[in-house]
Order: structure tokens, then sequence, then C-alpha cells
């Protein structure tokens, strides 16, 4: 069988079809190969990161591309958030930080610092009035008032209260004291809060100028107990122990339980606040107090508490005086400007509330005013300077 089949495959007419068949493949094998190579070279040319019309994306490759773009889209709203808070706070120490318009010009002028109520004055009669200076001069006092006698008043470096006074004269601060008692600056600063240093109150530390003396010998005495003044090198042991975050704790906490020095604290806020902000902040340096020896009791927590209840009151407008006195026994006295006159909103008795308040100005690392420690400080050393009962004059 198989030799009558081979004799037909070698024919001339089968060779001939054979040959055309694989010319056939030949041809469909090429154009195929073409057709392949010019698709790699069309999708090689694509440059990178762009993406044909036609192409058909895979879900991975959507996935990607819609998170880049959720990224962009987030870090620009990002941008955009800390853009505008920086614009407001920049908006916000601008106007905090710009000076006030100066007082309109009365049309009446005096020679005389005191304030008289004229028949055609602008001064109503239900304003209130405060002896006040070294003159006892009875004057009318407002946020931003500039008075004529400026030995009487230093400057306080910020636009709405412009000047403290020098010298204070209070009624009634206390039972056993006289009837008006003289207070002399030791210390001034502004109180500030948070990293934009923004101003709360001006805050002033006074003493009764009848105790100049006998905290001049405290401090003395503290140095060398036989000396009756500081040299130049006691002075500066004395400035690196007020400065000292432990030795400056010790010292004030002596001076302040041991010896009878009455004392003030005068507060003019340059904002308008409330009482809880002033009271929460003199709370917290009397809870950091209580972690200590001898603060622990009941009796001071019981104190605490009522001092609480003294500035459980609403507002206090922007220019209102606060005045907390220190007495002999340490007994603290809260005031407040009214509309006529002082109120009296509190006193408690426990000495260790008012001593708590005045080490939060005066002593350790961080203290609530850091101008009003280095003005008390400068003014003690020009206390023990002098001999034992001639400090009083700071600004004369």
């Amino acid at each position: 069988m198989s030799q009558r089949i081979l004799p037909h495959l070698a024919s001339p007419l089968v060779r001939s079809l054979r040959k055309n068949t694989l010319q056939n493949q030949c041809l469909k094998f090429h154009r195929s190969t073409l057709r392949s190579n010019k698709q790699k070279s069309t999708t090689d040319s694509i440059p990178p990161g762009s993406i044909p019309k036609n192409a058909k994306l895979d879900p991975i490759t959507i996935h990607r591309l819609r998170s880049a773009q959720r990224a962009y889209y987030k870090r620009r709203m990002v941008y955009c958030t800390i853009g505008v808070l920086f614009g407001m706070a920049g908006l916000y120490l601008t106007a905090i930080q710009a000076p006030l318009l100066p007082p309109e010009s009365s049309n009446i002028t005096s020679s005389s610092p005191i304030s008289v109520n004229r028949l055609d004055s602008g001064r109503s009669d239900d304003e209130p009035i405060m002896v006040i200076g070294k003159k006892k001069n009875v004057v009318t006092q407002k946020p931003g008032d500039k008075f004529e006698d400026h030995d009487d008043f230093v400057p306080t470096g910020n636009s709405v209260v412009t000047q403290f006074p020098t010298v204070l004269s209070i009624s009634h601060t206390a039972s056993s004291d006289p009837d008006l008692t003289e207070y002399q600056l030791l210390g001034l600063g502004i109180r500030t809060v948070s990293f934009l240093k923004i101003q709360v109150y001006v805050v002033g530390i006074y003493i009764a100028s009848d105790d100049v003396a006998a905290l001049q010998k405290s401090f003395i005495k503290r140095v060398n107990p036989l000396a009756s003044t500081l040299v130049a090198s006691e002075r500066d042991d004395l400035f690196t122990k007020l400065h000292d975050p432990n030795i400056s704790e010790d010292l004030w906490d002596a001076v302040l339980k041991d010896d009878n020095c009455r004392m003030l604290i005068r507060i003019v806020p340059t904002r308008n606040t409330d009482f809880g902000h002033l009271r929460d902040a003199w709370v917290r340096t009397m809870t950091l107090r209580s972690q200590r020896e001898g603060w622990q009791d009941e009796t001071f927590g019981k104190s605490v508490a009522d001092f609480k209840k003294v500035f459980a009151r609403g507002s206090v407008p922007k220019g209102k005086e606060i005045l907390l006195t220190r007495g002999k026994k340490g007994n603290l006295e809260v005031w407040c400007s009214g509309d006529k006159d002082r109120e009296k909103l509190g006193e408690l008795h426990d000495e260790r509330v008012s001593r708590a308040i005045w080490m939060g100005y005066l002593a350790g690392k961080s203290v609530a005013c850091e101008g009003v420690r280095e003005g008390v400080i400068a003014s003690l050393l020009k206390f023990v300077e002098r001999p034992i009962g001639a400090g009083i004059g700071l600004f004369e």
C-alpha cells in the first residue's frame, strides 16, 4: 500500500502544491511577527507616567491612582488650613499690639493734679475717687488716664493700663490696721499666658511703708546676722539666692511666715476676663503647695475651698482694680473696685493661702510674672544697701 502512495507524492504536481503551502505559512508567520513587534514598539514609545486613552487599566492601577489623588488633595487642604491659622494669629497679634489712640485732651486745664468737679466738667458725681500718690491726692482713675504728677506713677508698658501708682493708700484693709494704710510699690510686671505672650493683666506688689524697715532687717539678718547693711559682695549673694529655685523658696517662705509685714497685690486686667480665670491660676499654685509637708491638713483644704467661694463671681472688665491685701498675721482680704468705692469680696484667716499666692509671684523656678519678681529683687537690693530704717523712698 505504501509503495503505491509514495510514487504519487513524488509526482511534479504534488511537489508544486507543497511548495505553495510552505510559502503561505512563512508569510503568515512573518506578518504576525511584524504585527507584534509594531505593538511592542508603540507601547515602548509611551512616556512614563502617561496612559493611552484606549488603554484598559487594571483595578490595582486604578486604586493607586485614586490614592495618589486623595493624598494630593489632603496635603493641599492641610497647607491651606495652616496658612489660614497663621494668618488669623498674625492678625490677632497685630490687633493686640497696635497702640490705642491717645485720649482726647480736655478743654479744661489745671495746674493742680487734683481733679475738681466743676460745673462745666465732664465728670459725674458718682464716679469713683481714690486717695493715691505720695502727696495723697484725691483723683479719679480710669484706664488710659494720664496724670500731671508723673512722679507718683510709673509706666507699665501696656496700652490699656498705661500707669501704676508708686504709692497707694487704702482705707480699712483690715480691722487691726489703721484707717489709712500707705503702701509703697516694690515691683511691677505684666502677666502673660501661652506661647503667644498674650497680656492678661498688669500686677504690682506693694509693701506698707511702715513695714519697710522690718522687711529690710529681715533680709539683711538672713545674709549677715551681724550687719546693719550689706556690702557689694553680700548683695550679690542675696541676688543669687533670690534667683535660685530652691533657695528662694526657703527664703521667701521664712520671710512671709515669720515676719509681720503687710503687703498688697494690685491687679488691673488689660482685657475682659472673669473671676474664675484669675482664681484658677492661684488655686493651681495652692494645689502644688499642698503636696509639701505642713500643707496637707484638712484645714488648708477648707481654706482653699473658701478661697474659691470668694471668687465665685462673674466677669471682670478690663481696667477694673482687684486688690489682695496681706495683714500682719497673714490674713488675706480681697477687694474689688465698684461703681463708687472698693467692695470687700471676702477674707481668709489661714496665712498659708496668702503665702502661697505671694510665693507664686516671688519664688521658685517659674513664677506667674517674671517682671514682678525682678522688680521686687531690685527694690530689695536698694533696701539692703542702706542702713536699717532708711529704705523708704524708692521712687523719690
